[in-house]
């Protein structure tokens, strides 16, 4: 079998991370088929890609539905975010329970000893397979003190599903765009909605959004009614020209408040006739019928990347709007980033509150974001240092943990495997260190941002406290850098919660750790924060094996 060949009738036997399916070719095989498929279809595929053990394929069409999928309602579309609709929701909550056991395959060696010398195969781990692993491989993972000892089995709790399954979403991106297909005998050039699924150049028309509410919804559609009236053509990145390209749409849900921000190609001739004309009369007409527009943006971007970027400009209101999460405040500006399900946010930060036993001494929040888990385990520990990379939002987090009276935190803007290694020989070497004259906006010559925005900040602890350090780690997909990991290590850490987006990079992050320490997993608990998609949230603790 070669790459563009035919496979017919192919049935699928379940959903892998990532939301692609999986089936056997022929020949034995493994497929992973992207396009939306269900478990228990049948259908016909196109080979995209020839790996040594697997074949990557695209669905072509369905021969046979699946028993799973469920019928919608008339006015429920599927979008490239939705994938998942069709399937009932207790069979999505199994569908990513599995999921997450699975990818611990590889790990459950470190507590059950008949499997100390063999390695499962799991299908999770199939996408960081090649290349990307054989990188993170050298000179990493290596076999350690931890390699031999005998752990008890660690707690799988069951997933928490998220309060809400529709109307969830607290930010929405609509696209304005075109839709051309010579296949199709389509050829519509003004499209407002969402991406179709993998045709990234495509524009479905959208009438309804079932992850946003209906307020978001309503206000989508005066949007859409105006721009189509406007007269003005959609963005086209191939050619630079056209005005209409984004449309964000930003709620609180437990103020209430919203935030809109609409993204143009200010670089189009007629940009500041229209802009100059009616834009800001239908924004505060707009305003006027939902009340609860709080902020009004334009995003004033020249790039061609489908991305929605640029100088933001607040045409009417305020700058930011607020939203509560358990007890504290957060504001939120244009480029914040902030979890897109908030009642789905307080359960994932209350599982991590739950899970973590420590009180006292240090925390270390690594790949912290604004901040949030830091802010809101503050009063549990005499320090708390937040680790981001993006300025901006570590600036964001030191804003809030003002606004919130959180005066024990200290933000730090760099990168946690370049964090770690100076920490560890600062407080090595120096008990006690302030920190030199803050430079602009609060950040030190350090890169140290403090959430009071103090001109000193004290750095050393004492090699003493490491003992007393806790550590939550939260990053991206792509898992821990791998310079980060031996250096979590030598903290000794009491406990460490590892919050993770992707369970095949937390289980090979957990191969590490438990290979090289006498740290055994305790909980695993997942938390679905995106009904109807594929992602999946993962919150585990490890403590010390004694």
């Amino acid at each position: 079998m070669k790459k563009h060949d035919i496979l017919e009738n192919i049935s699928i036997d379940k959903l892998i991370f990532g939301g692609k399916g999986l089936s056997l070719a022929p020949d034995g095989r493994k497929i992973l088929i992207s396009g939306g498929v269900i478990p228990g279809s049948i259908v016909n595929l196109r080979i995209l890609k020839v790996r040594k053990t697997y074949f990557e394929a695209q669905l072509l069409d369905t021969v046979k539905k699946s028993p799973l999928e469920q019928e919608l309602p008339a006015h429920y579309q599927v979008y490239g975010g939705c994938k998942w609709l069709p399937i009932a929701y207790e069979e999505q909550l199994k569908i990513k329970t599995e999921q997450v056991r699975e990818a611990f395959h590889n790990i459950e060696k470190y507590w059950n000893p008949a499997l100390m010398n063999t390695k499962k195969p799991s299908d999770e781990n199939l996408e960081i397979e090649g290349d990307e692993m054989e990188v993170f491989n050298e000179g990493t993972i290596k076999t350690g003190i931890g390699s031999t000892l005998v752990r008890k089995s660690p707690v799988f709790h069951s997933i928490v599903p998220s309060p809400e399954i529709y109307g969830y979403r607290n930010k929405v991106e609509f696209s304005w765009g075109k839709y051309i297909s010579e296949k199709e005998g389509i050829h519509d050039t003004f499209r407002f909605g969402f991406h179709a699924q993998a045709q990234f150049d495509r524009i479905i028309d959208c009438d309804f959004c079932v992850l946003a509410d209906d307020e978001i919804n309503a206000i989508f559609s005066e949007m859409n009614t105006y721009s189509r009236k406007s007269g003005l053509p959609t963005y086209d990145p191939k050619t630079n020209i056209g005005f209409w390209r984004h449309f964000v749409v930003r709620k609180a849900h437990f103020t209430g408040e919203i935030m809109l921000i609409l993204s143009v190609n200010h670089e189009f001739e007629e940009y500041n006739r229209k802009f100059e004309g009616d834009i800001l009369v239908f924004v505060g007409k707009l305003m006027e019928q939902f009340p609860r527009i709080a902020s009004a943006y334009l995003l004033q971007n020249s790039g061609r990347a489908d991305i929605v970027t640029g100088e933001a400009i607040l045409m009417k209101g305020k700058p930011t709007i607020t939203e509560n999460l358990l007890g504290k405040s957060f504001e939120i500006n244009p480029k914040s980033f902030f979890q897109t399900n908030s009642l789905g946010a307080e359960k994932l930060y209350t599982v991590v509150r739950d899970m973590m036993q420590t009180t006292g001494g240090t925390l270390l929040d690594l790949y912290a974001g604004t901040g949030t888990i830091g802010i809101l385990l503050a009063e549990r520990f005499e320090k708390v240092y937040s680790v981001e990379l993006v300025t901006e939002a570590s600036k964001d987090g030191a804003k809030n943990a003002t606004r919130n009276g959180v005066n024990n935190i200290i933000f730090i803007n760099e990168k946690t495997e370049k964090f770690l290694p100076k920490f560890l020989e600062e407080n090595k070497l120096e008990t006690s260190r302030k920190g030199g004259n803050s430079g602009e906006n609060g950040v030190s010559e350090r890169g140290v941002l403090k959430s009071t925005m103090n001109d000193e900040t004290e750095i050393g602890t004492g090699s003493s406290h490491f003992s007393e350090v806790s550590l939550i780690i939260d990053p991206p997909r792509d898992g821990m850098h791998p310079a980060a990991l031996p250096d979590i290590l030598k903290f000794n850490a009491k406990e460490i919660i590892y919050v993770s987006c992707n369970p095949a990079t937390l289980a090979r992050d957990l191969d590490y750790i438990l290979a090289n320490s006498e740290y055994r997993l305790t909980d695993v608990t997942p938390v679905d924060m995106f009904p109807h998609t594929h992602h999946i949230e993962t919150v585990v603790r490890l403590e010390k094996n004694i």
